[in-house]
């Protein structure tokens, strides 16, 4: 009975040093750190050919349309039902994410993704699916 006891230890503490360790390898398509933010360099890595491309290879959850009538007091910018996820750039609104196709990755130094309460504190309301900020290289 002990021996089985010491096997079944094992074997666990074998499956836990497995599981940690299954972390980030560097392969993932996945960025490490903070999800509200991508970088330059990891838009790069990507090998994207404008900001729309790195976008939905590395938080493809930022583009998610969600129903405004989800949302208290939400009203959408073109009239229906659903609202695309705007974009900011130099303080400025500058459109839907299709913008994000004409800019290539040179154009940004950063990109920052605000959810609907963030965007309504810093880009006031009507953002119901939030708002990607695009800043200059040489801003973080």
């Amino acid at each position: 009975m002990m021996v089985k006891h010491r096997i079944a230890m094992v074997l666990a503490a074998a499956t836990l040093v497995a599981c940690a360790s299954t972390g980030s390898t560097g392969s993932s398509s996945r960025p490490a750190g903070r999800s509200d933010v991508i970088t330059s360099d990891q838009m790069r890595e990507t090998q994207a050919t404008n900001l729309y491309e790195a976008v939905q290879r590395l938080h493809p959850e930022w583009m998610l349309q969600r129903n405004a009538s989800t949302f208290s007091g939400a009203t959408s910018r073109k009239g229906s039902g659903n609202v695309e996820v705007q974009i900011f750039m130099g303080g400025q609104h500058v459109g839907g994410t299709d913008m994000l196709r004409q800019l290539p990755l040179t154009e940004a130094g950063s990109l920052h993704f605000y959810t609907a309460s963030q965007a309504e504190s810093k880009f006031g309301t009507g953002y119901p699916n939030g708002v990607i900020e695009v800043l200059p290289p040489g801003k973080p």
